[in-house]
């Protein structure tokens, strides 16, 4: 089945124009010969890929504190037949020509929930293949230069997170999250800061432990697997704004912005689904959070940060 869905996104892929080899030639430079493949999630920052001879290389990577995602493109000149000084605005004209082709791969990997990737989703169907386009067209170049031994045009490019959240977004009110009948004394917190740090054990996978993958929408369930939260639960508006929850190798200042001076203070005990970007909490910190009107409006504001320690 995965050989079948890789053959279907390639195939999308040409049918929407994205094959590099069908990219018109820039004035003064030959088309480009190919972009290089990134294979599941995009490649961890100062990690690339780049195809012997090639004239382009790419290197991907996202900051889940920022909600970005990170395009490195390196454009070789001399492979491009390109000569400076001249040349430095063909290589321009050329990276933006060719920028959809070479976003492609790294697009399709990002994460959107335990089980699918972007890619996942376009073969499933859940997203129109239409709205692919639109967010190749909203990569913004951040900075540009030559490289040290000039034989390189670099550009680096983003795509906000939040454009590809807004394809799977449906609902326009939260779905309200159910007082539970077993009560427990809790407080006003001004947040919930939930440690997920090293290895943890996976949920329904005997001897198993793995690190948490980040996503864009996790889901946190209590140790019962009752749904906590899930994008279903959160407001439209500060999803699209900072995600169902934060990410932060450590809680410092910059956090308490999102949860605030006094926030609950719990540990995550589990892990679960495929991709490893869901979360397990016990039954009594889900009734700490769950058992008054302030701690359900946590969840449904977003005020929600994962610290992971790396």
């Amino acid at each position: 089945m995965r050989i079948t869905s890789i053959m279907l996104i390639g195939l999308l892929a040409l049918r929407l124009g994205w094959a590099e080899a069908e990219a018109p030639a820039a004035e003064g430079a030959p088309a480009a010969e190919g972009a290089p493949a990134a294979e599941g999630e995009p490649a961890a920052e100062g990690e690339g890929s780049e195809l012997p001879g090639s004239t382009y290389a790419v290197r991907a990577s996202i900051d889940w504190s920022r909600r970005v995602l990170e395009l490195r493109v390196s454009l070789n000149l001399q492979s491009a037949g390109l000569r400076l000084p001249e040349g430095r605005l063909a290589a321009e004209r050329m990276v933006s020509r060719d920028l959809p082709g070479l976003a492609k791969n790294p697009f399709f990997a990002i994460p959107v929930d335990s089980r699918r990737s972007v890619g996942d989703t376009i073969v499933d169907g859940t997203v129109d293949s239409s709205a692919i386009l639109d967010l190749a067209a909203l990569l913004v170049r951040r900075e540009d230069s030559l490289s040290r031994d000039l034989r390189s045009y670099v550009s680096v490019w983003e795509l906000p997170l939040m454009e590809a959240a807004k394809l799977y977004l449906s609902h326009s009110t939260p779905s309200p999250l159910p007082q539970p009948l077993e009560w427990t004394a809790t407080k006003a917190w001004s947040g919930i800061v939930i440690t997920a740090e090293g290895p943890l054990p996976v949920h329904g996978e005997a001897g198993e432990t793995d690190r948490l993958s980040p996503g864009l929408f996790p889901r946190i369930f209590d140790s019962d697997m009752n749904l906590i939260v899930d994008r279903s639960t959160v407001d439209p508006e500060s999803l699209l704004r900072q995600g169902p929850l934060a990410y932060a190798t450590a809680f410092g200042a910059a956090e308490r912005s999102r949860v605030g001076d006094t926030p609950l203070r719990i540990r995550a005990r589990e892990l679960f689904g495929i991709n490893r970007t869901d979360l397990v909490i016990s039954r009594e910190d889900a009734l700490r959070i769950l058992s008054s009107a302030e701690g359900r409006k946590l969840v449904a504001t977003g005020r929600i940060l994962v610290v992971t320690g790396r």
